[in-house]
């Protein structure tokens, strides 16, 4: 069975950096991937900075809880290979920057890929590497880390000449949606906004333009 590309609207990124401890950050994954509907969003796992056993065990964990979401169709990806993936039987996997391939990529039929990129020649990249979708930014300066921001008018000049879609992540609030969208930009991409809240149906709803 192919894969269907699709374009989510709101892509969090569930990342284990922003939490104290995996009890937290499971719980928060959890929370989310309950939450989020297929037809709209997708939902990244992410786990840097640990020895290899530990991001192993990190990631199953995560990928056996999410095991719900991904039966109703959430599109699930994890930060990594694509053997990873693969072992892990993740719906996706999203590529950094530094590890989209320079020669297009075949992945399995039934999974997705995603990147992050930071320029106009990074996303050439990823395109002809395959990619679905890619994440561009940060684009404001994001919550979680100290990085300059690439700007708005970065995002719309990229976005005029895109050949894949782009989603707006670093420092996205629900009132910053509408100005990414209008440079361009197909969706949006969160991290501390949704995985930080108290109440995170609630931010979702706003960051998809939706009403209380």
């Amino acid at each position: 069975m192919a894969v269907t590309v699709r374009c989510p609207k709101l892509y969090v990124i569930g990342d284990r950096g922003v939490f104290r401890t995996d009890e937290d950050w499971l719980r928060a994954l959890e929370d989310v991937g309950s939450v989020l509907k297929p037809e709209e969003s997708a939902l990244q796992v992410r786990v840097k900075g640990s020895c290899d056993e530990t991001r192993w065990k990190r990631m199953q964990k995560a990928r056996d809880l999410l095991e719900p979401a991904i039966g109703r169709g959430l599109k699930v990806f994890v930060n990594g290979s694509l053997a990873q993936a693969q072992q892990l039987a993740y719906p996706g996997v999203h590529l950094t920057e530094k590890s989209i391939p320079l020669e297009p990529t075949v992945p399995p039929t039934t999974l997705e890929m995603a990147a992050s990129v930071h320029s106009l020649d990074a996303v050439q990249k990823a395109y002809r590497a395959g990619v679905s979708f890619a994440v561009y930014g940060p684009v404001f300066r994001p919550k979680c880390k100290d990085a300059p921001p690439v700007g708005i008018e970065s995002l719309r000049r990229v976005s005029r000449v895109t050949p894949i879609p782009l989603l707006a992540l670093g420092g996205i609030t629900p009132e910053r949606v509408a100005e990414c969208l209008d440079a361009g930009a197909q969706g949006v991409a969160s991290i501390s906004t949704v995985m930080k809240s108290a109440n995170r149906p609630q931010i979702i709803r706003r960051l998809l333009g939706k009403k209380d």
